[in-house]
């Protein structure tokens, strides 16, 4: 008896030692839940992810793990695409069990061992008053910091007086308080559907759409994300790529900007061949952004005359890169020669054409095929750097515009759009 206590006895020491080697157990039945698989799925930003493929037994999932999962919200998700259910898992909670029907989910639904879930699903079926108050009460949950985050920033319309606080104001206000409810060093938050969404949402609509104001913010933003590396480096990412792709004129500047202040100093930020292109974009751009002076260019003409870019002494120089042989280059050319003819005096501008093609005589034959009155330089035969060094030349045809003291006003407009600011701007 002796010797068969001592076998139980460490037996059950080592099933101890085994379950507390696997900190994750999660057991999730669901009444009605066909199939053999389902993916698990984990948030992050405003995309999803799939961790792991769970086998389907008798309506069940399990979710064993040697080591923490991250804290966030997860989900269910059939082979198919469609979600089957979403909850969270919390640094302290990752042996817990839900019960419920795929026909009444919230309803049915029964957590053991987890606060987070039964919040959840509590605040789902019941009134907003009871949300409010359940969770102001446990606020330290991630499922009462998702709530919180959900609730939008109150933003005064009065003053103490009584008079009303006129609109700018408080579109000041919105932009120093939109993230008050959710703190974008909250990493546990960055892994639900909520963060990404909401900072997505603040690019897109609470910044004047300026370089400067989106300087300003995505400073302030970046700032306040600092203190969690895997925020900071997502606030960072999401600003590059919103200064990066906006179709906003002269936005370039903002993404040079962040660029060189957090990607340049910190090759932690990106894999390696991802801040290499980053970097290489900027170097691309920063010499021709809109407010900058204009990079000179030296380069020989149809009669190997060097011509200078900044020799022209006009209120605004149009400069003009071109391709000989481009279909949409011909039609731009034969727009921008009406033009000229048309408006030439009145609005005091000229036309400084960059062609790319090294063959001088297939520049000449265009310049006379089609008319041309202005200055046309054969890029190649430059006795300055190469224009595509000097200025972002991203496709045939490409126009910049610069006043009267060289700096660039305008670029990537169409002729009839750089005739309209110049005569805003007379």
């Amino acid at each position: 008896m002796k010797k068969l206590f001592l076998i139980v006895f460490f037996y059950g020491i080592s099933l101890a030692l085994a379950s507390a080697q696997q900190p994750v157990n999660i057991q999730i039945k669901l009444s009605g839940l066909t199939g053999e698989a389902c993916l698990f799925v984990n948030y992050f930003g405003t995309k999803q992810y799939v961790k792991d493929t769970l086998s389907i037994s008798k309506e069940s999932v399990s979710i064993k793990r040697d080591s923490l999962l991250e804290p966030g919200m997860y989900c269910l998700v059939s082979l198919e695409g469609n979600l089957i259910m979403d909850f969270f898992i919390d640094r302290d909670e990752q042996q817990f069990s839900m019960t419920s029907s795929l026909k009444n989910l919230a309803g049915e639904m029964k957590v053991k061992n987890s606060e987070n879930n039964a919040l959840f699903y509590q605040w789902i079926n019941q009134q907003a008053d009871f949300k409010q108050k359940k969770f102001e009460q446990q606020p330290k949950l991630l499922v009462s910091r998702f709530m919180k985050a959900l609730q939008d920033v109150e933003i005064p319309f009065q003053h103490d007086n009584g008079d009303e606080i006129p609109q700018p104001e408080r579109l000041y206000y919105a932009q120093h308080h939109f993230f008050d409810n959710l703190r974008l060093d909250d990493e546990d938050l960055l892994r639900t559907p909520l963060y990404g969404k909401k900072l997505e949402w603040y690019f897109n609509n609470m910044m004047t759409p300026t370089p400067d104001s989106v300087i300003k913010y995505a400073d302030m933003l970046i700032e306040q994300a600092k203190e969690s590396f895997i925020t900071y480096k997502y606030v960072v990412w999401q600003a590059s790529y919103y200064a990066e792709t906006s179709t906003i004129m002269g936005m370039e500047r903002a993404f040079v900007h962040i660029i060189d202040k957090y990607y340049a100093p910190n090759d932690s930020l990106a894999l390696p061949d991802l801040r290499d292109r980053l970097m290489k974009r900027a170097d691309e751009l920063r010499h021709s952004l809109v407010g900058a002076k204009a990079p000179n260019m030296m380069i020989q003409d149809s009669t190997f005359v060097l011509r200078e870019l900044h020799e022209m002494d006009t209120d605004f120089v149009i400069i003009y890169f071109f391709d000989p042989d481009c279909g949409h280059c011909k039609a731009e050319t034969d727009t921008l020669v009406m033009f000229y003819q048309q408006e030439k005096e009145n609005l005091n501008f000229d036309i400084y054409a960059v062609c790319n093609d090294t063959s001088m005589q297939k520049m000449k034959q265009y310049i006379q095929t089609r008319n041309i009155p202005w200055t046309v330089v054969n890029g190649p035969r430059t006795a300055t750097k190469h224009y595509s060094v000097l200025y972002d030349v991203p496709s045939m045809p490409t126009l910049y515009m610069m006043d009267k003291d060289k700096i660039i006003i305008a670029k990537r407009l169409s002729p009839q759009q750089m005739i309209d600011m110049m005569r805003r701007k007379k």
